[in-house]
């Protein structure tokens, strides 16, 4: 018995990712923790880190294509850091 019932296959197809890069005035481990707190949340980011001992506290962050730069500036000045993209 064939059935009438024709199924739409939609191929899974694989989110892009970008690695955005800021110098930040971030510099002890309790910042990077709030940081941290901040970015938990955020959807459209996969992995980040932070580089404390280099003199401009680079912060990497791997994200989806979606997500602008201007969206990770406003999260950390929410709570007084100074991104800026490098």
């Amino acid at each position: 018995m064939r059935s009438n019932v024709h199924e739409k296959v939609i191929p899974l197809v694989p989110k892009r990712y970008d690695w955005l890069i800021f110098k930040t005035n971030i510099q002890t481990p309790f910042q990077v923790d709030v940081l941290s707190l901040l970015l938990k949340e955020h959807t459209d980011i996969t992995e980040w880190t932070i580089d404390l001992e280099d003199e401009d506290h680079v912060f990497r962050v791997k994200a989806t294509t979606g997500l602008k730069v201007e969206e990770i500036i406003s999260l950390g000045g929410i709570v007084g850091f100074q991104i800026q993209p490098l």
